[in-house]
């Protein structure tokens, strides 16, 4: 089975740079410390992407696929 995959700007007939889909980073929080001498930060954020799945003995289907994520990330503390 073939899952789904994000059309880049350009691609899937979107024009580029593609204005309706987008991703965008909603927060940066430090988060409690851990490791001495080392910072963690979530960066969040939330996505609007036009998505392709190829299709058996058919075109592709596309479709718009909506979300929130969020990361850590971990880093030499910039304070110290």
């Amino acid at each position: 089975m073939l899952g789904w995959e994000s059309c880049a700007p350009g691609d899937c007939g979107t024009p580029n740079p593609d204005p309706d889909h987008y991703h965008e980073i909603t927060a940066i929080t430090e988060q409690a410390p851990g490791t001495q001498g080392m910072a963690t930060f979530r960066v969040s954020g939330s996505f609007v992407a036009l998505v392709t799945k190829p299709q058996t003995g058919g075109g592709p289907t596309t479709a718009t696929a909506t979300g929130d994520w969020s990361l850590l990330v971990t880093v030499p503390d910039p304070g110290q």
